[in-house]
């Protein structure tokens, strides 16, 4: 039983949590009131990265991405696998600039990789929400996913809305 939730809960290729762990986690957290930050991630041109160097690349990309991630949210922060090259991170307890901040170190990370692949250059676009004022998790997941694609729109590899 405890194998069957952890591979539930679990990503198998990224090793993160999963989407259904993020169902759990973040409507718990709603249901409690408990404010926090939702980081909707998507890899840029991810696409053309699969198309170009092959999918085993594309895996090991969201792998080194997720890792990156692990690492800069320091395990006080929950980070899983919405679907395909899109990311979520949940952040409690610290202030939008902060969580700001820490994304954004996690994106300036991963773009500076050196990858083996001749030409290959990964980066990502972020959308932020706020829980709170009585917004359903449907909502904070919209207004997440609206601000990830204004940064898409504003040229990738940024994060938005930027700290004012």
């Amino acid at each position: 039983m405890k194998e069957a939730v952890q591979a539930a809960s679990t990503d198998t290729l990224t090793k993160i949590g999963s989407r259904r762990r993020f169902e759990e986690d973040s409507l718990n957290l709603v249901r409690s009131n408990t404010p926090f930050h939702l980081a909707m991630i998507d890899l840029d041109n991810f696409k053309k990265i699969n198309d170009t160097y092959g999918h085993p690349t594309g895996d090991f990309v969201l792998q080194h991405v997720s890792k990156i991630g692990l690492e800069r949210l320091g395990g006080t922060h929950s980070i899983y696998r919405f679907g395909g090259e899109e990311l979520v991170a949940i952040f409690c307890g610290i202030t939008f600039a902060e969580c700001y901040e820490i994304v954004d170190s996690w994106r300036y990370t991963v773009s500076r990789r050196k990858w083996r692949e001749q030409n290959l250059t990964v980066t990502f676009s972020c959308g932020i929400a706020s829980s709170g004022d009585g917004k359903t998790l449907d909502e904070i997941i919209a207004s997440a996913d609206k601000s990830l694609y204004e940064a898409k729109e504003s040229g990738k590899n940024c994060i938005y809305p930027p700290l004012s």
